[in-house]
């Protein structure tokens, strides 16, 4: 492949991977959707797409926003205490659906932009707005707004940072498919440790400690 060659890539399935991986990535598989985003914010940046097309990424990213923590909205407005054991873990002793019904109370809707920054609490949100009575209407445009600001951030840090991420992509275009490989096979270590290691810190913020009690 060449260097050439990647933003063509992207500029073709651009839209496809980033409401694909984003709705995946707010349902909670471990994949890098904030790096996805830095990566088209590098490409924009560099004048590789018109505004149109940077416009429509962004709406696809909030919107992927909406359906994959609206997945996790309508099972907590369904199931209640059962999901939020799940998103909680197997360990679960109340507690943490206790801290995360407290939170949401302080923090509203602000909660759910909130989350969306902090590892391994962006899957506990949802459902607690869903269990909690939150309306759709409050939690669609709560998701839009907070989406919107998720986007744009990891958008902003990938202009800002664009000639090292787009030296990087161009550098992974390069290469031949065998490394290829390799790099996609280390990407999705990675991706697994850091969706343990977001469970760990999930399970340190809604704890006890975290809320000073």
């Amino acid at each position: 492949m060449t260097t050439a060659a990647l933003p063509a890539l992207l500029q073709q399935n651009g839209p496809l991977l980033v409401l694909g991986v984003t709705v995946a990535a707010r349902i909670g598989v471990p994949l890098p959707a904030s790096a996805l985003l830095m990566a088209t914010g590098a490409m924009a940046a560099a004048g590789h797409w018109s505004p149109a097309f940077v416009l429509l990424l962004v709406a696809l990213s909030v919107l992927a926003n909406v359906l994959g923590d609206g997945v996790w909205f309508w099972a907590g407005r369904r199931h209640g205490a059962r999901v939020m054991k799940l998103v909680c873990g197997a360990k679960a002793d109340g507690e943490c659906a206790e801290r995360g019904a407290r939170t949401m109370k302080r923090w509203g809707a602000g909660a759910l932009l909130a989350a969306k920054f902090v590892p391994g609490v962006s899957t506990v949100a949802p459902p607690m707005a869903g269990a909690m009575g939150m309306t759709l209407k409050r939690f669609v445009v709560a998701e839009v707004v907070s989406g919107l600001v998720w986007t744009l951030a990891f958008m902003g840090l990938g202009a800002i940072f664009g000639k090292e991420v787009e030296s990087l992509l161009k550098k992974l275009s390069a290469i031949d498919p065998s490394t290829g490989a390799m790099v996609l096979l280390a990407l999705a270590v990675a991706g697994a440790l850091v969706w343990s290691w977001s469970r760990r810190r999930r399970d340190a913020v809604m704890s006890p400690r975290a809320f000073g009690s």
